[in-house]
């Protein structure tokens, strides 16, 4: 298999590849679920809930990512692909932005929502 060939001619498919698929698979479900309008069939405190829940999904693929470049360094991965430097590797193969830093001048502060007053507790 060729660097960044994605198919599934390989005989074995791990554990791994099995649970990225699932999670793919059910990535896709819950989309076409909120877009068709799941979300607007909800009261406030069950939308707050789900959101809730959702947000703690959305939290947890960091943790893969971690483990993915611990794994990566310790293999010697970028090494192994003629890359002296990880992060080097990581742009070029994986296409990933490399960190941006902006100027201060171009920060915009965040305004509070009309309707909530930031001097009052939530």
């Amino acid at each position: 298999m060729e660097l960044g060939d994605h198919s599934s001619d390989h005989t074995h498919r791990s554990q791994l590849d099995a649970a990225l698929d699932n999670l793919n698979t059910n990535l896709s479900q819950l989309i076409e679920t909120v877009e068709s309008g799941a979300l607007e069939q909800l009261d406030n405190a069950d939308k707050l809930r789900w959101w809730q829940r959702f947000e703690t999904f959305r939290n947890q693929p960091p943790l893969i990512d971690h483990q993915l470049i611990a794994t990566a360094e310790a293999s010697d991965l970028a090494g192994s692909y003629g890359f002296t430097n990880l992060s080097r590797f990581l742009v070029r193969i994986l296409q990933l932005e490399p960190p941006r830093l902006h100027p201060p001048t171009q920060l915009v502060r965040p305004t509070p929502h009309p309707g909530l007053d930031p001097r009052r507790r939530h």
